[in-house]
């Protein structure tokens, strides 16, 4: 049976057998101690070393006249290896494949190796990238994963010049080479490891098609990825939001603002989302109109306290993103009481902090509270410009937001739900105002008796009476008498009279009938 040979020089190899088609240079990184500038080969051959399907390995452990032999670990031939004049061997590993090996020698000289296919993948975050400047993305990360370490990458994408990868990639280390002594530098990423990320920015590169080809340099293992680049709008896009984190009401219809340099009709998503333990997402579109957008959110089914992140984006491009937390919505509580000076409602929730107003029903305000901080708080006293009148009144309570300075005044906004300022209507009664009485008390110097007479009730008349008399005597007791005498005869003869016209009476209307 013929088998195999190859006769080798050193650093010249002449190969008898089957040749694979994969480009493969001699010019390696030093391994085992050898000089990178002399030594042939991509690896020294070490004891126990484990090596890579196309690489070129090299030893110079052998004599000249040797007779080597490459086995499989089970002793399987495998080939013949012929040494060059001073003893140095060169093997090509594309022509055996994946495996465990000895080179075995006639004089007992042997070396046991591991082969073994590298595999190597590189993979993109995004297929596309946004060149324009200002909040463009023309960044994408690459994620390189790989069983080995110590291995040299070349890139290449036609239709970009070797300067404009070398600043794609300067940012992973990149560097220029000949690797393949064409006359022609290659871009070159040293210090591959097994798994690494890779940063690309592709600003200033021409918007096309690309394909980025990543090729280990001395094994077949390569990976390409597809790389869309487009023009895009310079611009910005900033949400307008107060607070770190801002707060949300938890409603419907709460709206989310901002401001935006890009052309009008520019068109904006709108992402509130949370990827904690109770996920959600809701997403709106807006639209860039005289320098604003807007757009409404509904929270009313997400709990109080759940944070979010609200993004901006355009496209694949992010032009904003904010953090935020949903609060109680806005409200008045339906109860207050008041006197002519003052308003008080039991309990106003300010998410963002505030003023309480109150009004007439036909808008007129009547006060204003102090300055009140965010979330609920109770008791909220207005003060009143004007005493109110005695009677029952329906009055008009809205919320503010406060714009900073601490006082109410044009700037600060109203509170809003669905669009409409939130307020409540709100029944009380004034009392009048209670009237002050005073009590005189005279201290006589000299001694006193005083005699009170009640009041008597004779034919629907009350009449009460009171005197106080000095002194003390008989004659005072005598003219009592006396009127009282007169009394009783002037009441028989009005008892006499009143029969006589009663009786009288009586006839009459018997008569008539």
């Amino acid at each position: 049976m013929m088998r195999d040979r190859a006769v080798v020089t050193r650093g010249r190899p002449l190969l008898v057998g089957v040749v694979l088609v994969v480009v493969v240079t001699t010019a390696g990184t030093a391994a085992g101690g050898a000089d990178a500038a002399t030594q042939p080969g991509d690896a020294v051959i070490e004891d126990d070393g484990v090596y890579f399907v196309g690489q070129v390995l090299f030893t110079d452990v052998f004599d000249a006249d040797d007779g080597v032999v490459l086995r499989t670990a089970e002793g399987e031939f495998v080939s013949d290896v012929v040494p060059g004049e001073d003893g140095g061997v060169l093997l090509r590993t594309e022509r055996f494949g994946a495996g465990d090996y000895r080179l075995v020698a006639d004089d007992g000289t042997e070396i046991a190796f591991q082969v073994e296919e590298q595999f190597y993948t590189v993979e993109a975050d995004a297929d596309t990238v946004l060149d324009g400047g200002g909040g463009s993305e023309t960044r994408l990360s690459l994620s390189v994963e790989s069983n080995r370490a110590g291995y040299r990458t070349v890139v290449t994408a036609a239709g970009l010049s070797t300067s404009q990868l070398r600043s794609v990639f300067d940012d992973a280390g990149a560097v220029t080479s000949d690797v393949d002594d064409d006359g022609a530098s290659e871009v070159v990423l040293p210090d591959g490891r097994p798994e690494r990320t890779l940063s690309a920015d592709f600003r200033g590169v021409p918007p096309g098609q690309y394909a980025i080809t990543f090729s280990v340099l001395d094994t077949p293992a390569r990976s390409t990825v597809p790389v869309e680049v487009r023009l895009f709008p310079d611009g910005e896009a900033t949400l307008t939001v107060e607070g770190s984190p801002t707060r949300i009401q938890q409603a419907s219809g709460r709206q989310i603002r901002g401001t935006s340099t890009l052309p009008d009709g520019t068109r904006l998503r709108i992402v509130v989302e949370n990827a904690s333990e109770r996920p959600f997402r809701v997403t709106e579109r807006a639209v860039v109109q005289n320098g604003v957008f807007r757009t409404a959110v509904d929270l009313s089914d997400v709990p109080v306290g759940q944070r979010f992140t609200i993004t901006v984006e355009q496209g694949p491009v992010v032009r904003d993103r904010v953090e935020g937390v949903v609060v109680r919505r806005a409200g008045v509580s339906a109860t207050a009481t008041a006197t002519r000076e003052t308003v008080t409602v039991d309990s106003a929730v300010l998410p963002d902090g505030g003023f309480a107003t109150v009004s007439t029903v036909q808008g007129e305000r009547l006060g204003v509270s102090e300055s009140l901080p965010p979330g609920e708080t109770e008791g909220v006293t207005v003060e009143l410009a004007e005493p109110l009148p005695p009677g029952d009144r329906e009055l008009v309570v809205r919320l503010r937001r406060d714009d900073g300075d601490g006082a109410l005044d044009v700037d600060d906004e109203p509170y809003r739900l669905q669009g409409a300022p939130i307020g409540r209507v709100v029944s009380v009664t004034v009392g009048a105002t209670p009237t002050r009485t005073t009590t005189t008390t005279t201290v006589a110097t000299t001694r006193t008796t005083s005699t009170t007479t009640e009041a008597t009730t004779t034919a629907g008349t009350t009449t009460t009476t009171s005197g106080t008399a000095e002194g003390a005597g008989s004659s005072g007791f005598g003219l009592g008498v006396a009127l009282l005498g007169i009394g009783v005869v002037v009441a028989l003869v009005l008892a006499l009279l009143g029969a006589g016209r009663d009786g009288a009476a009586s006839e009459g209307d018997d008569g008539e009938e």
